[in-house]
């Protein structure tokens, strides 16, 4: 039976990511710097798995060095800002975990952040993250995107901030399958569609969203291009927002109404969780 190993000609210049039998991996974002990344595709894995070293890839940002199928590689002119490294999921920033994630070059990383190993880190210098924040499996997050205190990202959830940015302000959330993006295509039929093509041919909407503080957004919930959520707002499941909401209240719809004001006992519970003296590790 043969091995199938990567095309040593293919195109390198794409983002691209390499995982392997549960190994997690490292996704290159936008770099043409690819010599060494170029030499670990032409590894004969299968070799590896003749040995009973099943896929065995690993990725480490400290050398720099990547060890695949026994062998290790040097990677001198790989660009580390354009990599967003990944790792086993439920590994909070503490010890290494805070090492490998501080690698990655976030603009800026706050205190027990967790991210999970089966998530997606594109642009990173352009991402920050407030104190103990989390992301969840299968997320895809890109562009200018800032993250605030205790804010979650259920799975399966796609976050693209791209130039204008989204705002994720303290204690907020998606909940699973949402998708949040500052630009979309003009679907009149006026322009041409797609990243494809070039801009000339196109006329793209970018706007800035926010989220503001205490809002959850439920599952499989849209947020299109502009939108501003009020503090405290609720998005009922399966809901497209396209414009912005009032603070405190219940939202739901295709496209979402508002259904009536939302309770703000809860932050009372804030001021409860702030005061405690060693902030709580969630």
């Amino acid at each position: 039976m043969t091995s199938s190993r990567p095309n040593e000609n293919e195109n390198l210049d794409r983002p691209r990511a390499w995982s392997e039998c549960g190994w997690l991996h490292a996704h290159l974002a936008n770099t043409r710097s690819c010599t060494g990344v170029q030499a670990l595709l032409r590894l004969k894995t299968g070799a590896a798995r003749k040995s009973g070293v099943r896929g065995y890839m690993r990725a480490r940002f400290g050398g720099v060095w990547r060890m695949a199928a026994g062998k290790i590689l040097t990677m001198p002119s790989l660009k580390m800002k354009n990599l967003a490294c990944c790792w086993r999921a439920g590994r909070s920033v503490t010890d290494s975990g805070e090492k490998q994630l501080r690698k990655i070059g976030f603009k800026s990383l706050g205190f027990n952040v967790k991210i999970s190993s089966r998530s997606a880190i594109y642009n990173p210098d352009q991402i920050e993250i407030g104190d103990h924040s989390r992301i969840d499996d299968f997320c895809v997050v890109s562009g200018k995107v800032v993250i605030g205190k205790n804010v979650h990202f259920a799975v399966f959830n796609n976050v693209a901030g791209g130039e204008m940015g989204v705002n994720f302000h303290d204690f907020s959330g998606l909940a699973y399958g949402c998708h949040v993006f500052t630009q979309s295509d003009d679907y009149s039929g006026r322009t041409l569609t797609n990243p494809t093509v070039p801009g000339k041919f196109k006329s793209e909407t970018k706007l800035p969203i926010v989220i503001g503080r205490h809002s959850i957004i439920g599952a499989c919930s849209l947020i299109f291009p502009g939108v501003t959520l009020g503090e405290g707002c609720a998005i009922g499941a399966n809901s497209m927002v396209n414009k912005s909401t009032e603070p405190w209240s219940v939202y739901f719809g295709n496209p979402a109404k508002r259904i009536r004001s939302r309770h703000q006992d809860l932050l009372k519970l804030e001021q409860a969780y702030l005061n405690v003296a060693s902030p709580m590790i969630v």
